[in-house]
């Protein structure tokens, strides 16, 4: 077999090779689409911004808050003094 031959049959070798590659990486794409998890549904989550003036009791209002079901996201600090709290809940 002379060079010439012997680059064509290479050349066509490497060419199948590729196409079946290519092939196989197309059905394990495919197949991977079909089996992929749907998205979690969405929580609706609302939020409530409780003012805090100088007379407030911040315990009494943490506990009120936390038995009706919100958590405490962060405070409002306004010149280094707290003037609100945000609290937040999974909407019923």
């Amino acid at each position: 077999m002379n060079s010439t031959r012997k680059t064509i049959v290479f050349w066509v070798a490497l060419l199948i090779v590729a196409v079946l590659l290519y092939s196989a990486v197309q059905r394990n794409a495919a197949s991977l689409q079909a089996t992929s998890h749907p998205a979690p549904p969405q929580r609706k989550i609302e939020y409530s911004i409780t003012p805090v003036v100088p007379s407030t009791d911040l315990r009494a209002v943490l506990e009120m808050r936390g038995n009706e079901g919100w958590d405490l996201v962060a405070p409002v600090v306004s010149n280094g003094t707290t003037t609100a709290l945000i609290f937040r809940r999974e909407k019923k």
